[in-house]
C-alpha cells in the first residue's frame, strides 16, 4: 500500500474447507455478489470473461447497471491462498475520482476446516480527490462489500462441492 491508496477490508468465516472456498470465490459471477448498494452500481454484464480466472493476466470488463465499464486483470493467484487483481479504464463517475483499485483475497483455514476469507480493497484517488475517497466512498463501498461477502458465503454454503478438492459436483 501507498500513503496516497485508501484501503478498506471485510472479512467472515465460512464453513468449508479453504480449498473448496477458494474454488468457489475466485471464479465467482461478479454479478451474483455485486447487486447493487445504494448509488454504487450492480454488475450487469461480464464482457471478455475466457470461461476460468486461473491465470495471472487474464482480463474481463464487468459492465455496471449505470452503463460504465472498468477493465479487471487478474494479478496474482495462488490457490488455495490468495488470489488479486486491479481494475482500470473506469468509464462512470469512478473515472474521475480514482486511477485504480485493487482488490486482494486472502483465505486462512482453521483447525476446524472453516475459512476465514479476508478481501481488501485498496482506492487510488486521482489528485484532490482523496477525501472525497477517503469519506464520500469508502464508507458506502465497504457496506456493499459486506453485502457481497455475505452473498458469497450463502453461495459457497449453498453449493454442492466436493469437500476434498473442491469441484462441483454438479
Amino acid at each position: 500500500m501507498t500513503n496516497r491508496s485508501i484501503s478498506v477490508t471485510v472479512s467472515c468465516t465460512i464453513k468449508a474447507r479453504r480449498q473448496v472456498v477458494f474454488a468457489a470465490i475466485a471464479p465467482i459471477d461478479l454479478r451474483t455478489i455485486f447487486t447493487g448498494y445504494g448509488l454504487l452500481p450492480s454488475v450487469v454484464e461480464v464482457r471478455n470473461y475466457p470461461g476460468h480466472w486461473d491465470e495471472v493476466g487474464l482480463w474481463r470488463t464487468p459492465v455496471f447497471s449505470d452503463g460504465g465499464t472498468a477493465r479487471e486483470t487478474l494479478v496474482t493467484y495462488r490457490p488455495p491462498l490468495y488470489f488479486s487483481y486491479q481494475i482500470t479504464n473506469f468509464t462512470n463517475i469512478f473515472d474521475r475520482i480514482v486511477s485504480k483499485a485493487y482488490g486482494k483475497w486472502i483465505f486462512s483455514e482453521y483447525s476446524d476446516g472453516t475459512t476465514l476469507v479476508e478481501w481488501t480493497y485498496e482506492f487510488f484517488p486521482l489528485g484532490g480527490r482523496r477525501l472525497l475517497v477517503k469519506f464520500g466512498i469508502v464508507p458506502f463501498w465497504k457496506r456493499y462489500m459486506e453485502k457481497a461477502l455475505r452473498l458469497v458465503s450463502l453461495q459457497v454454503t449453498n453449493h454442492s462441492y466436493d469437500q476434498q478438492d473442491g469441484r462441483s459436483d454438479e
